[in-house]
């Protein structure tokens, strides 16, 4: 692992490493002294480096693993990535929502127009029903004035007939 300390000899207290590792330094582990790994690098030097700095170094397929007798399951293999937007089987989310960005529109598809029955044939006529007489209309009834003609009084004469 990056920055991997290597100390010459067992490190005590506040000990200053012999020698900073790049990651990926290969080494030989020889044994376990606590919580250091006693290594040997493959320049020939034997140290000690704390087990939490080293990795095991894997194949393509292999799963890395902290202890070799359990086994790890076989998981399948790995579904090939999905292009964003494009629907491509059950299961799978949508994109995600940011905030601040506007939501996508939704394409529209035009909805299908629905055939429309014709219309039923008209109804046929209804054959000739008997006659029936005819009633003669109410003769009108004359128009009543709405103000009453003045009383006749003898000796008055009609303001129509004075000159």
């Amino acid at each position: 692992m990056d920055n991997a300390t290597f100390f010459a000899t067992i490190p005590s207290g506040n000990a200053r490493a012999d020698q900073v590792l790049p990651s990926g330094t290969p080494m030989k582990v020889v044994s376990n002294k606590g919580t250091y790994v006693c290594v040997e690098l493959d320049s020939g030097a034997i140290g000690f480096v704390p087990e939490i700095m080293i990795a095991e170094r894997l194949t393509a397929n292999e799963v890395p693993t902290t202890d070799p007798e359990v086994p790890h399951p076989d998981l399948g293999s790995v579904p090939p990535p999905v292009e964003p937007g494009v629907i491509s089987g059950e299961g799978i989310a949508p994109p995600p929502v940011i905030p601040g960005t506007p939501l996508p529109v939704p394409e529209v598809l035009p909805l299908p127009i629905p055939e429309v029955p014709p219309l039923p044939t008209p109804v046929p006529p209804v054959p000739d029903l008997p006659t029936v007489p005819v009633v003669p209309p109410v003769p009108a009834v004359p128009a009543v004035p709405d103000v009453a003609p003045p009383p006749e009084i003898p000796g008055i004469t009609d303001p129509e007939e004075i000159d």
